[in-house]
Formats: C-alpha cells, sequence, structure tokens
C-alpha cells in the first residue's frame, strides 16, 4: 500500500528512532518505505489486508448488506449501538498504544516531541481543511443575506471573513502544541472508521490497524480522542458515554507506559477529563457543519431590515432558519445522520 504525503515536509521521519519501543500488535500498519526527498514524499505501507484485518463492519446504512436494520426496532438500536461501543473501545485502546510510544519516545531522547519532530508542528495543514468547510457555509450563508442594492458586498465578505478568522485561530488555539510536557503526544489527527482496519474473531473486533499517517502533529491525547468520538458517534451518545470512554483509553495508557518503561510524564486522568470538557468544542466544531453555521449566525451583526446602512448585515428569523436546514439537509456528522435515519419515512432494509 502506498500513501502519498504533503511535498513541503522534508524532515519527516518514517524509520522507528528506537526500535526497541515496540509492541507484539502495532497500532498502525508497518512501514516498509520511507521516501522523504520533499519532491515524492510516499510510504510504503504493510497491506494489512493479508493478515485478517477488513473495513469496519456496522450496522448501518454503510454495510446493508451484512446486517438488516428495521426502522424502530429498539432491539436492533440497542445492538448497533453496543456493537459502535466495542469498536469505539477497541480504537481507544490502540492509541494509548500509539500515544505510549510517542511518550516512551520522549523519554528516552530526553526532548519534547516538538523538537523532535519539527514537521508535526504546524497549522498550514489544519488551515486548509478548516478553509474546506468554512468557505462553502460562507458562501451558503451569503446566498440568504438581504443585501440592499448599494449593498457593499465585499464588505459583507470581509466582515464574515473576519469572525471566521477568529473562529479558526480558537480552534487553533485549541489543538496547538501543549504548553506541558506530559500533556504532549505524537497523535493521529484523523482518526474514523474509514481509516481504520479491524481484525475480527466470532464476529467480535478483537485489533485494529491505523491507517493514513499525513495527518501526525504534536498535539495533546485529547485532540485526538474528541476527533475520534465526534467523527463516528453522535453528541447525545458522547454525552453519556464519554467518562467510560476516558476510563478505558486512560487505564491501557498507563499499562502501555509501564510495558514501555515509563512511569511519569504522561497526562492523569483528572486531567483528561478537564481537557476533554474545555476542549470537545474543536470536535463538535470540526465534524459538524451545523455547529459552525450556528457560529456563524451569532456572530455575524445582524441589523434591522428597515436600515438604510448598506454595509449592514440582516438575516431574517425565517431566512436564518432556512440556511440552518439547508446546512443541515448536507451535514454528515453522526448527530445529523441519526437524525435522519429516524425521521426517514421509510424504514432502512438490506438484502439477506
Amino acid at each position: 500500500v502506498v500513501k502519498v504525503l504533503p511535498t513541503d515536509d522534508n524532515e519527516r521521519i518514517c524509520n522507528d528512532k528506537l526500535p526497541q519501543l515496540k509492541f507484539c500488535t502495532p497500532p498502525v500498519a508497518k512501514v516498509f518505505l520511507g521516501q522523504m526527498d520533499a519532491l515524492n514524499d510516499c510510504l510504503v505501507l504493510e497491506n494489512v489486508s493479508v493478515t485478517g484485518f477488513v473495513k469496519y463492519k456496522q450496522g448501518n446504512d454503510e454495510n446493508k448488506n451484512d446486517i438488516c436494520v428495521k426502522s424502530g426496532a429498539k432491539n436492533d438500536n440497542r445492538n448497533e449501538l453496543s456493537n459502535q461501543i466495542k469498536h469505539c473501545n477497541l480504537v481507544l485502546q490502540n492509541m494509548a498504544k500509539f500515544h505510549a510510544l510517542s511518550i516512551a519516545l520522549r523519554t528516552s531522547e530526553r526532548k519534547s516531541l516538538s523538537q523532535m519532530f519539527p514537521f508535526a508542528v504546524e497549522g498550514e495543514g489544519f488551515r486548509q481543511i478548516f478553509k474546506h468547510i468554512s468557505v462553502p457555509l460562507k458562501e451558503k450563508l451569503l446566498g440568504h443575506l438581504f443585501l440592499k442594492e448599494d449593498s457593499d458586498i465585499k464588505h459583507i465578505e470581509t466582515e464574515i471573513d473576519k469572525e471566521i478568522h477568529e473562529l479558526f485561530w480558537k480552534m487553533l488555539e485549541l489543538k496547538a502544541v501543549p504548553k506541558t510536557l506530559e500533556k504532549e503526544v505524537l497523535i493521529h489527527g484523523r482518526l474514523d472508521f474509514h481509516n481504520i482496519m479491524f481484525r475480527y474473531e466470532e464476529q467480535k473486533p478483537v485489533d485494529c490497524k491505523f491507517l493514513d499517517l499525513s495527518h501526525v502533529s504534536v498535539s495533546s491525547p485529547v485532540i485526538d480522542i474528541i476527533i475520534f468520538l465526534y467523527r463516528v458517534m453522535s453528541s447525545s451518545i458522547i454525552d453519556t458515554c464519554h467518562l467510560s470512554f476516558l476510563l478505558t483509553y486512560h487505564s491501557h495508557l498507563i499499562e502501555y507506559c509501564q510495558q514501555l518503561g515509563v512511569t511519569k510524564d504522561f497526562l492523569s486522568l483528572e486531567d483528561l477529563l478537564e481537557e476533554f470538557q474545555e476542549k470537545k468544542m474543536f470536535g463538535m466544531m470540526m465534524t459538524c457543519k451545523v455547529m459552525m453555521a450556528e457560529y456563524m449566525l451569532k456572530t455575524v451583526t445582524l441589523a434591522d431590515e428597515n436600515t438604510d446602512d448598506p454595509s449592514s448585515i440582516y438575516l431574517s428569523p425565517a431566512k436564518a432558519s432556512l440556511f440552518l436546514q439547508n446546512v443541515e439537509d448536507l451535514c454528515l456528522c453522526p448527530t445529523h445522520r441519526d437524525k435522519l435515519r429516524k425521521e426517514s419515512k421509510f424504514p432502512i432494509t438490506c438484502k439477506m
């Protein structure tokens, strides 16, 4: 499997700096070749499907041929949720292993990860991801605004851009390199069920491998947890189960760190819980277009429809509601996918 990396990083490191920092079941696919010449950067990765790893087996519309789901069947919904939670717990265990390796590496080298991996401290990659979400929303918002004939569209766009720019820096600050060493790890940065492969025994997930290392960066472990959870689960389930998820992650982090000879300088459970509450907005905002759209509505200056100021911005309550509804129809976050399924007039069925 060949993965092409961004071509603007000539300091990426693919091989193990310390070969002794290994587990019998590593959290990522094995790297056979890393070519880093800033022109044709690529990784040659192990084909994990040969060893029995497959894509996520789930009970929703993405895998209709495997499981039949009847609309409104509570037992089916409970089984689907239970299956999803099992997969999430396994991913969090593997994530703890991934983070423990970087902690052990940092401890052995006696350097911060940001010093060891300068390529992993950057904001441009995140800027592109943020623009990919925010720019289409801005254009859709402009299409719903009430603009007078002599309105200064450039001025209005500038005002909206200022608010989006402010939001970008808020998100970047949440994702930034931690100020304290024990909160610093290498994060995958983009985990969801599309770039993870699982191995099953008796229809139960027993192991997984992370793919696609192009978003690796130095940050708090909480960012990895938040990104993953909000990309695969609805907000209501996360609100209910987040404590259990965090306990699963932290208990395995301690276990794996001890296996690697590390007994200090990693995030405490108390700090993990506190950071989750402080930073969960990052995961919600970066996965849910509706939430970002609501932020734009709150921060844009709303003026009266009858104002004579051509530079004012007006959005009637009806148009604001229509704007959010249009965004909701396009939102692919788990929260709105679940809502759409529940509101569907037709039962979800599949071929046996």
